[in-house]
Protein backbone atom coordinates (compact mmCIF):
# COMPACT_ATOMS: atom_id res chain seq x y z
CA UNK A 1 0.00 0.00 0.00
CA UNK A 2 2.71 2.47 -0.23
CA UNK A 3 1.55 3.66 -3.27
CA UNK A 4 -1.80 5.03 -1.71
CA UNK A 5 0.29 6.68 0.94
CA UNK A 6 2.17 8.84 -2.13
CA UNK A 7 -0.90 9.71 -3.68
CA UNK A 8 -1.73 11.28 -0.35
CA UNK A 9 1.61 12.97 0.23
CA UNK A 10 1.87 16.93 -0.14
CA UNK A 11 5.35 16.25 -0.74
CA UNK A 12 5.43 13.92 -3.78
CA UNK A 13 4.95 15.90 -7.14
CA UNK A 14 2.06 16.47 -9.46
CA UNK A 15 3.97 14.38 -12.41
CA UNK A 16 4.63 11.56 -9.99
CA UNK A 17 1.12 11.29 -8.88
CA UNK A 18 -0.14 11.36 -12.37
CA UNK A 19 2.15 8.77 -13.57
CA UNK A 20 0.77 6.83 -10.77
CA UNK A 21 -2.83 7.38 -11.62
CA UNK A 22 -2.08 5.99 -15.01
CA UNK A 23 -1.90 2.71 -13.83
CA UNK A 24 -5.65 1.04 -14.46
CA UNK A 25 -5.72 -1.37 -11.61
CA UNK A 26 -4.87 2.03 -8.81
CA UNK A 27 -8.16 3.01 -10.24
CA UNK A 28 -9.72 -0.26 -9.84
CA UNK A 29 -8.56 0.30 -6.18
CA UNK A 30 -9.54 3.08 -5.39
CA UNK A 31 -13.23 2.25 -6.65
CA UNK A 32 -13.48 -0.87 -4.60
CA UNK A 33 -12.27 1.18 -1.54
CA UNK A 34 -15.31 3.50 -2.75
CA UNK A 35 -17.62 1.06 -3.01
CA UNK A 36 -16.44 -0.68 0.51
CA UNK A 37 -16.94 2.89 2.10
CA UNK A 38 -20.51 3.55 0.84
CA UNK A 39 -21.61 0.01 1.73
CA UNK A 40 -20.59 0.23 5.60
CA UNK A 41 -17.75 -2.66 4.90
CA UNK A 42 -15.45 0.01 6.17
CA UNK A 43 -15.91 1.40 9.23
CA UNK A 44 -15.51 4.91 10.12
CA UNK A 45 -15.47 7.45 12.65
CA UNK A 46 -17.68 9.96 13.19
CA UNK A 47 -15.19 12.43 11.94
CA UNK A 48 -13.95 10.72 8.75
CA UNK A 49 -17.62 10.66 7.71
CA UNK A 50 -17.81 14.48 7.74
CA UNK A 51 -14.82 15.05 5.71
CA UNK A 52 -16.34 11.89 3.22
CA UNK A 53 -19.22 14.12 3.72
CA UNK A 54 -17.74 16.64 1.39
CA UNK A 55 -16.71 14.41 -1.70
CA UNK A 56 -19.83 12.42 -1.28
CA UNK A 57 -20.61 13.10 -5.33
CA UNK A 58 -16.97 11.73 -6.06
CA UNK A 59 -17.04 8.80 -3.87
CA UNK A 60 -20.40 7.25 -5.38
CA UNK A 61 -19.21 8.25 -8.83
CA UNK A 62 -16.07 6.15 -7.89
CA UNK A 63 -18.25 2.84 -6.68
CA UNK A 64 -20.26 2.95 -10.03
CA UNK A 65 -19.12 0.06 -11.73
CA UNK A 66 -20.54 1.69 -15.16
CA UNK A 67 -18.28 4.93 -15.35
CA UNK A 68 -15.36 4.69 -17.87
CA UNK A 69 -12.10 4.15 -16.07
CA UNK A 70 -10.63 7.65 -17.78
CA UNK A 71 -13.58 9.90 -16.32
CA UNK A 72 -12.71 7.89 -12.72
CA UNK A 73 -8.83 8.81 -13.49
CA UNK A 74 -9.83 12.50 -13.74
CA UNK A 75 -12.30 12.75 -11.28
CA UNK A 76 -9.73 11.27 -8.59
CA UNK A 77 -6.61 14.23 -10.26
CA UNK A 78 -9.33 16.71 -10.03
CA UNK A 79 -9.93 15.93 -6.50
CA UNK A 80 -6.62 16.36 -5.46
CA UNK A 81 -4.84 15.01 -1.81
CA UNK A 82 -7.78 16.06 0.02
CA UNK A 83 -10.06 13.96 -1.19
CA UNK A 84 -8.02 10.82 -1.59
CA UNK A 85 -6.86 11.40 2.03
CA UNK A 86 -10.52 11.06 3.41
CA UNK A 87 -10.91 8.19 1.01
CA UNK A 88 -8.11 6.34 1.94
CA UNK A 89 -7.64 6.72 5.24
CA UNK A 90 -10.40 4.57 6.43
CA UNK A 91 -9.32 1.76 4.34
CA UNK A 92 -6.12 1.75 5.58
CA UNK A 93 -6.46 1.78 9.24
CA UNK A 94 -9.12 -1.15 8.12
CA UNK A 95 -6.34 -2.98 6.09
CA UNK A 96 -4.11 -2.74 9.09
CA UNK A 97 -6.18 -4.11 11.59
CA UNK A 98 -6.82 -6.92 9.20
CA UNK A 99 -3.01 -7.67 8.74
CA UNK A 100 -1.64 -7.11 12.21
CA UNK A 101 -3.82 -9.32 13.88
Amino acid sequence: MPVLHLLTSKRVKNDVKCALLSCPELIDILSLTALNTLKGRVRITPQQKTRLRRYKREVKYLAKKNSSKSKKQKLIQKGGAPFLAALIGPAIAALSTLLFK
